[in-house]
């Protein structure tokens, strides 16, 4: 057998675990890591800078449901990929960084080249960051740590990879209890993680509330839903149960665009007089407004379904919501689409109907609210723009999303008879502005295929989210909408 080195060895770990797709920059001591994914048939996209790499992996992982990987140096490639690991533990993305490192022979005071101790710098901001002891141990540890990435709550995790294990030649003591008698690499890829199921107790009782108690629910769908790939039967419950319900931007698409219960236009009212919110795979975080009055009631029962237990109990201890009112009884652990079939069954067992919609005070508020703000909208995108005056948002979005279809339209190749422009490419927005307006004029009409700057307000994400969507999916069209800070206007890139 020829000589098997350190770097065939991780690039033989990341096609056994079938890794397709690698981000990242090369240079010392990662070189040869990316020659050897070459050779091994993994593809790999080089950048220019290790921070746009890192929002591409991180992007990468919540469009496919896998871990993104990414490869750079050590020291400021570690620092600079920082801001995308830093993302994808806010947004849990499931993300794998694999970084370059000094030998491990060499001292920290010795200034070895870009040294830094990647484990102890990435470690407050990841699930779990590791280095190695041997080379031998080198797909043991990716293995781990990649599965901690997807496994649980998705985020951040990290390995750090001396130089000299790169270049180090195994010796046949040290290769020979990693393969198989046929020989190759012992390595097993790692299944999907489980879908638990939630508390009976916990689903009963959030059952009873949605049939005998709230007058007003609604059900507020987070990216943790769209993540969770829970469409199918998230359609399924409401249909069944005539529930409204308000898709969180990255959370659009997994139930039909112009839904008779999507309360997008009708948000503020909504939230604001909901008696019974239940929160599927979203936060009570400041893109909620904190679940705190006067966005939401006064004495509103928060339920969250999450796959964190830790989730649960947070921000619903605020001045204003009596503790009888928390919703922490009715709050389940569980998977957005395991537990949403539990309620179903509950529901069924029951028997129980939903009111009429036609009698249905609660949705008829809705839909006149609705109503009136898609009037008030209206004119805001279709009106032209006075001469000397400067474009508006709506109005340039909406010029925008004509131009989308026009160019689908042109294409016959990409998009089919009767296709909407939306069903075939990702939409990423990033600015205060550009994702406030933009989610009201830009349809979602598939899950997962709208990106923003997310939990941690994140700006400068839309070129590597752009690339990581068009790797994810091959799509013919990728296009993100982005505010020019200087100009205050947006601009439009096409990948």
């Amino acid at each position: 057998m020829p000589p098997f080195t350190g770097a065939q060895l991780i690039a033989q770990t990341l096609l056994s675990l079938q890794i397709p797709i690698v981000f990242g920059i090369v240079g010392i001591p990662i070189i040869e890591v990316a020659e050897a994914l070459v050779a091994a048939g993994i593809r790999f996209v080089g950048f220019r800078n290790e921070q746009a790499a890192s929002y591409a992996a991180s992007a990468y992982g919540y469009l496919t449901g896998r871990p993104g990987v990414l490869l750079v140096v050590g020291g400021p490639g570690v620092v600079h990929a920082l801001a995308g690991v830093h993302g994808a533990q806010q947004n849990h993305f499931p993300l794998l960084l694999l970084s370059g490192s000094a030998p491990s022979t060499h001292l920290p005071t010795r200034g070895s080249f870009q040294t830094l101790s990647a484990t102890a710098f990435l470690a407050p901001h990841t699930k779990l960051a590791l280095r190695a002891p041997t080379p031998a141990h080198l797909p043991q540890v990716i293995r781990e740590a990649y599965r901690s990435a997807f496994w649980g709550r998705p985020g951040a995790a990290a390995v750090e990879i001396n130089g000299d294990y790169v270049t180090h030649a195994l010796t046949s003591t040290e290769l020979h209890p990693l393969l198989h008698e046929n020989g190759a690499l012992a390595v097993h890829p790692v299944p999907s993680p489980p879908q638990p199921s939630g508390s009976r107790e916990r689903v009963r009782a959030l059952a009873h509330l949605l049939m005998h108690t709230s007058q007003r629910p609604l059900i507020v769908v987070g990216k943790g839903a769209a993540y969770s790939r829970c469409e199918d039967v998230l359609n399924h419950f409401i249909s069944r149960t005539q529930i409204p319900f308000l898709p969180t931007p990255m959370g659009k698409g997994l139930l039909p665009p112009n839904h008779p219960l999507d309360t997008s236009t009708s948000r503020s009212l909504a939230l604001r007089k909901a008696d019974l919110v239940v929160l599927l795979g979203a936060r009570l975080n400041w893109i909620l407004h904190f679940g705190a009055p006067p966005k939401l009631a006064p004495g509103v029962t928060v339920a969250k379904i999450d796959i964190s237990a830790e989730e649960l109990g947070r921000n619903l201890s605020i001045p204003g919501v009596s503790p009888s009112a928390l919703g922490e009884d009715m709050s389940i652990v569980g998977d957005c689409g395991a537990v949403l079939v539990q309620l179903i069954e509950e529901l069924d067992l029951a028997g129980w109907t939903p009111p009429p919609q036609a009698t249905n005070p609660w949705i008829n508020d809705l839909c006149l609210a609705s109503s009136r703000s898609i009037a008030k909208l209206a004119p805001k995108l279709t009106t032209p723009t006075p001469a000397g005056k400067k474009l508006t948002y709506h109005r340039m979005f909406h010029l925008l999303q004509k131009a989308f279809a026009d160019l689908s339209i042109g294409d016959n190749d990409n998009v089919g008879e009767g296709t909407h422009w939306a069903d075939n490419c990702v939409i990423i927005s990033e600015g205060a502005n550009t994702m406030d307006i933009s989610r009201t004029i830009f349809p979602s009409s598939l899950p997962r295929q709208r990106l923003d700057a997310g939990t941690d307000a994140t700006m400068g994400v839309g070129l590597g989210y752009a690339i990581a969507a068009w790797c994810a999916y091959n799509l013919p069209l990728s296009k993100g909408v982005e505010e020019t800070p200087l100009l205050g206007a947006p601009k439009r890139k096409k990948i």
